[in-house]
């Protein structure tokens, strides 16, 4: 079904009769932002968290309240992509530091089982900075070579196909080196994260989100009940976040870095709290939006 293209005045029109108001935002400075922030989809998308009456029109829905979601969806990303870039470089470093006391292993056969192991995909990630590198080791690489010409994906899976064989406790982090993935892609695709923030939302959107074990673990021993998680993490962001979280600190061990990013996610946090009176007369986006605190609270 093909929409109607909108002009700027048109879509504000048209923000206008689904009952969004313009109370904290002039109309003015709404297309503004339409037009210089952001664009008519992508802020139209975060009404998905609002309830609409039998007509279709939202209630108690200002156009500020998407901009708010759409700023702290801007400041959230940039948190993921510091995050998972510190990440991708301590899974090296883990995956080299296990390697160098291990015995067993000269450093080519474990790259070697695993490019057997996946015969019909391409494993190597060569650009412009890893050309010369490709060219000198990828015929016969050695972990600390292959490491480096590899993507954050394939990186995870061969974290997993090396402690599969040789530290079955590290191999069980790969289901949220997973969630952490999906994450950082997201992230730097610009997609949006702040939406499906409400049960009805996640229901609406088919997203599955099985809570796992480790994190149901951390969490219900720093004493939030299992029904609460149950219904928090069953937020696709919320867990995929606290499962970031926990990877990160997990797997970093610099005193400065993670010094620098406490120091950053309770910043982050104060800007989240900056509005929230926005959504006092949305209980359930509120609640989840706070858990926030709760996640950096618990994992920090």
């Amino acid at each position: 079904m093909f929409k109607q293209k909108l002009t700027i005045k048109e879509q504000i029109a048209h923000i206008k009769s689904k009952n969004i108001k313009f109370d904290l935002i002039n109309e003015e400075k709404a297309a503004e932002f339409i037009s210089s922030n952001s664009y008519y989809f992508k802020i139209k998308a975060y009404a998905k968290n609002f309830s609409r009456n039998s007509e279709g029109k939202y209630n108690n829905l200002d156009f500020a309240y998407l901009i708010e979601l759409s700023t702290l969806d801007m400041h959230l990303r940039r948190m993921i992509l510091h995050l998972t870039i510190n990440l991708e470089h301590m899974l090296k470093v883990c995956i080299n530091s296990h390697f160098c006391s291990n015995s067993a292993e000269d450093g080519y056969a474990i790259v070697d089982s695993f490019k057997k192991s996946r015969p019909n995909r391409t494993v190597y990630n060569s650009n412009k900075y890893t050309k010369a590198l490709y060219e000198k080791y990828s015929a016969n690489p050695a972990i600390w070579n292959f490491v480096e010409m590899i993507n954050f994906g394939e990186l995870i899976d061969f974290y997993k196909h090396y402690f599969n064989l040789y530290d079955k406790d590290l191999y069980d982090l790969n289901v949220l080196l997973f969630c952490a993935k999906q994450l950082r892609n997201a992230a730097a695709h610009s997609n949006c994260l702040l939406i499906n923030m409400t049960a009805a939302q996640v229901s609406n959107s088919n997203t599955k989100i099985r809570i796992t074990e480790v994190l149901r673990s951390l969490l219900i021993y720093k004493g939030i009940s299992p029904t609460v998680l149950k219904k928090r993490l069953s937020i696709p962001i919320l867990h995929d976040f606290a499962a970031l979280l926990f990877c990160f600190f997990s797997f970093n061990k610099s005193c400065a870095v993670q010094e620098k990013t406490i120091k950053e996610l309770k910043e982050l946090i104060v800007r989240f709290n900056r509005n929230k009176d926005y959504f006092i007369k949305h209980n359930e986006l509120k609640t989840n939006l706070d858990f926030f605190d709760s996640i950096v609270e618990i994992l920090v």
